[in-house]
């Protein structure tokens, strides 16, 4: 029987394809105060100035945009051979399905940027729409003549009718992304505290395993006694783990991440 593989990925797995890292010297988290602040949901609800660094965060990452690398290519591979569990991501971009991985098989544990969901009602558009009301020619772009109150309130508040009130909802909207001070996604850590049950091995893969509860994986599942197996070419904290009872591979994730799918294909799970 063919090994199972439970992988949990960082922003180091998309660092190929040009999306940056975030806790790097050379991070977005390392940017300035700004983003750090406007992160943070109280923040992003309170303050037109700290939704417009986020989106223009997201603009600048620009997600969609983005070609899966050869790492996310791997874990496609090792899904199509059926040793693939799940991938648990912290990423809010989702290459791993564009790449091939099933979407049943990703689980964003941060939300995902690719929608973007008003508080209040729920209604849910592509980011890439509000993206271009932002940024592109429109009246109500960033540049567009308008102030940043008046865009705010145009295109960052929800303008879906509410019947029962006989105006629009009015609201702020968010991307779909897990901000500091809001929750992760439960299903997404269910799923994956699940799969390690029936894991052999738990690949961490282009993570500093500093964010918690994801960083919580690998000494679960040494605890249960799973092969642990970390990619990085960075400092790792695995808090309460042993070095014995853990593998560090130090490569980047477009190097090591075939070669542990190979190893895994052609070992046959032996």
């Amino acid at each position: 029987m063919a090994k199972k593989i439970l992988v949990l990925v960082g922003a180091g797995l998309s660092a190929g394809s040009g999306i940056p890292t975030f806790r790097t010297d050379d991070g977005d988290w390392q940017a300035g105060m700004d983003l750090q602040s406007a992160l943070q949901i109280n923040e992003h609800m309170g303050r037109p100035k700290a939704r417009k660094i986020v989106w223009d965060w997201l603009r600048s990452a620009d997600f969609s945009h983005r070609e899966p690398t050869i790492a996310h290519e791997a874990l496609a591979r090792l899904d199509e051979a059926g040793s693939l569990l799940g991938v648990l991501t912290q990423n809010i971009d989702s290459p791993e399905q564009e790449a091939g991985v099933s979407p049943l098989k990703v689980w964003q544990v941060h939300g995902s940027a690719g929608e973007t969901v008003c508080d209040r009602c729920e209604h849910e558009r592509p980011t890439r729409e509000i993206l271009d009301a932002l940024y592109g020619q429109r009246e109500w772009s960033w540049t567009g003549g308008k102030t940043l109150a008046e865009v705010d309130a145009h295109v960052l508040h929800c303008q879906q009718w509410n019947a029962k009130k006989s105006k629009p909802c009015g609201c702020v909207i968010k991307p779909c992304v897990v901000f500091y001070g809001e929750g992760i996604d439960r299903k997404a850590w269910s799923n994956a505290r699940s799969a390690l049950f029936y894991a052999d091995e738990l690949w961490c893969v282009g993570t500093s395993l500093e964010v918690h509860p994801a960083a919580d994986l690998p000494r679960m599942a040494v605890s249960l006694g799973k092969t642990v197996r970390v990619v990085s070419t960075g400092v790792v904290n695995i808090e309460g783990v042993k070095p014995a009872a853990w593998e560090k591979v130090t490569a980047t994730a477009d190097d090591a991440a075939p070669k542990l799918v190979d190893m895994v294909l052609e070992s046959g799970g032996d």
